[in-house]
C-alpha cells in the first residue's frame, strides 16, 4: 500500500513547488530545503484540493490522469523554461553543534513517531470519521463533488457547510490509490505534523538569525501533546483533565500551519516590503479559509494587516500594486465555495445569532468564557506544554518595543483570533458550557504554533 500511497502524497509537493515558483521565482533562496518541502506540501494541499474542486463545478471526474497530468506538466515544463531558476537553498555558515543536534534528535523522534504511530492504527474519532471521511469517501465514490451528497438530510449532521480542503485531499489520495482506505489517507496527517514544525523553523530561524533558537522552539512545539495528538495520537489518555487520545483525522493540524505560514510571511513583508512575501502570505490565509471557517476571521484580519503593512511602507510609496496581487489568491479559495454554499442553501446555525442584540444580551457570558479559555491555555500544561507560559513571558519583554512591526503583527493575530473566538462563544445557539468542552482545545490549537513564533523571536529586541 505504501507504494502506491506515495506518488499520491508526492503530488502535493510537486503542485505547491509550482505554487510558490510561481509566486517568487527566488523566494526558495530565503528557505532550506527541509522548511521548502513543508512549504510546498502545505500549498499543494490547498493548489489540489481547490483543483478538484473546480473539476467538479466544470462536470470534470476525478481521475489520477485527470488531476496529476496538469501538474506533471507544468513541473515538465519548468525544467526547460528560463524564467524559472533553479532552486538554491539558503546556507548561513551556522553549525549545528552538540546542543542542536540535540534538539534536532528531539524532533526528527516526533515526527518517526507521528508517521510510525498514525499509518498503524485506525481511524477512531468520530469527528474525524463523520464530517473529514465520510465526505472523502463520497467525493472518491461520486468521483465529484456533489450537490446532492452536501444537501442530504441524512448527512445534515456532518456540516456540510465546512470548506473542502481536507476532505479533497483525502479524496486525492484514494483516487490515487484507487480505492478508500483510511489508513492510506491518514498519511496527510503526519506530513502536515512534519510540515508545521519546518515551518516554524524557518520562520524562527529567519527572523532571529539563529538555528538553535529555531531548533529550540521547534522541538518545544513538537513534543507540545495538543499538537502531537492531532498529528499522530497516543496510546494513553494525555492528561486526566482532558479526554483527548487521538485527533488524528480533524482539520485543525492543516488550520495551524497555514496561520503559523500566513503570519511569517506578513511579518516578514511588513519588516521587509517584498511583494511576494505578502502574495505567500495571502495564500496562507486563503488555504485557511478553505481549511474551516475559522480560517475566514484569520484571513480577514490576516489581510488587514497586509492593508496597513502597504500602507505604511518606506521608500517608494504605498504598496497597491501588491495589496491587488494578494486579493488573488483570496478571491480564488474564497469566493467560489461561498457562492456554492449560497446556492445550495447550505449555511450556518452562527450567522443568525451574529447580530449587536444578540451579543449585548449576552455578554455576561464573557465572566464564564475568559476564565474557561485562561485556565485551558495556562492551566492544563500536560496539554499545553509550555507554549502559552512562553507567550507571556515574551508579551512581557517585548513591552520594551512595543510599537516594533514584530510585536504589533504577532500580537494582533493572536489576541484578535482569540477575541473572535470568545465572540463566537458569546452568540453560540447551543448550550455554553457543552461548547466550550467539546470545542475550545481545537480552537486554542489553531495559534499554539503562533504563540510559539511569538515567543522565540519576541525575545530578541
Amino acid at each position: 500500500m505504501l507504494l502506491k500511497i506515495i506518488p499520491g502524497a508526492l503530488l502535493f509537493f510537486l503542485a505547491g513547488h509550482i505554487v510558490l515558483k510561481i509566486s517568487d521565482r527566488r523566494v526558495e533562496a530565503s528557505f532550506g530545503p527541509v522548511s521548502y518541502a513543508g512549504a510546498s506540501f502545505m500549498l499543494g494541499l490547498g493548489a489540489i484540493s481547490l483543483q478538484m474542486f473546480f473539476y467538479s463545478l466544470a462536470s470534470i471526474p476525478f481521475s489520477a490522469l485527470l488531476i496529476s497530468g496538469p501538474w506533471v506538466a507544468l513541473g515538465a515544463a519548468m525544467l526547460f523554461l528560463k524564467a524559472f531558476k533553479r532552486t538554491a537553498f539558503r546556507t548561513d555558515g551556522q553549525k549545528m553543534g552538540w546542543a542542536g543536534r540535540v534538539l534536532f534528535a528531539v524532533i526528527l523522534s516526533q515526527v518517526l513517531y507521528s508517521f510510525a504511530y498514525s499509518l498503524t492504527m485506525p481511524l477512531s474519532g468520530w469527528d474525524a470519521w463523520f464530517i473529514w471521511f465520510v465526505k472523502a469517501r463520497a467525493f472518491f465514490l461520486d468521483g465529484s463533488v456533489k450537490a446532492a451528497f452536501l444537501t442530504d438530510p441524512a448527512y445534515v449532521q456532518d456540516h456540510p457547510d465546512y470548506p473542502l480542503l481536507v476532505p479533497l485531499a483525502l479524496s486525492w489520495i484514494y483516487t490515487a490509490i484507487g480505492s478508500v482506505q483510511e489508513e492510506a489517507g491518514k498519511i496527510i496527517y503526519p506530513l502536515q505534523f512534519a510540515a508545521l514544525l519546518s515551518i516554524l523553523h524557518y520562520g524562527v530561524r529567519r527572523l532571529t538569525g539563529s538555528r538553535t533558537i529555531g531548533l529550540l522552539f521547534t522541538a518545544l512545539l513538537s513534543v507540545t501533546p495538543l499538537v502531537l495528538v492531532h498529528g499522530a495520537g497516543f496510546p494513553v489518555q494525555i492528561d486526566t483533565a482532558y479526554t483527548g487520545k487521538d485527533f488524528t483525522g480533524y482539520a485543525d493540524l492543516a488550520l495551524s500551519a497555514y496561520f503559523l505560514g500566513a503570519a511569517i510571511f506578513i511579518l516578514l513583508y511588513a519588516l521587509e516590503g517584498r511583494g511576494p512575501f505578502a502574495f505567500i502570505a495571502s495564500l496562507m490565509l486563503a488555504m485557511g479559509a478553505w481549511t474551516k471557517n475559522e480560517g475566514l476571521t484569520f484571513a480577514l484580519l490576516g489581510f488587514l494587516i497586509l492593508v496597513l503593512s502597504a500602507l505604511l511602507k518606506q521608500g517608494k510609496g504605498r504598496d497597491f500594486k501588491t495589496l491587488a496581487l494578494a486579493l488573488v489568491p483570496l478571491a480564488m479559495f474564497i469566493l467560489p465555495w461561498s457562492v456554492y454554499k449560497a446556492v445550495l442553501g447550505l449555511g450556518s446555525e452562527y450567522v443568525q445569532s451574529m447580530g449587536p442584540g444578540v451579543f449585548f444580551s449576552n455578554l455576561v457570558r464573557l465572566g464564564q468564557i475568559i476564565p474557561y479559555m485562561a485556565g485551558f491555555m495556562f492551566l492544563k500544561p500536560g496539554v499545553m506544554g509550555l507554549v502559552w507560559w512562553a507567550w507571556a513571558v515574551s508579551a512581557v519583554l517585548s513591552l520594551r518595543w512595543f510599537t516594533s512591526a514584530k510585536t504589533l503583527v504577532l500580537h494582533s493575530l493572536i489576541l484578535g483570533q482569540l477575541g473572535i473566538y470568545a465572540f463566537v462563544y458569546t452568540i453560540t445557539p447551543v448550550d455554553l458550557k457543552w461548547h466550550l468542552g467539546t470545542s475550545l482545545d481545537r480552537l486554542v490549537l489553531h495559534l499554539i504554533p503562533l504563540g510559539m513564533l511569538a515567543a522565540a523571536i519576541l525575545f530578541v529586541p
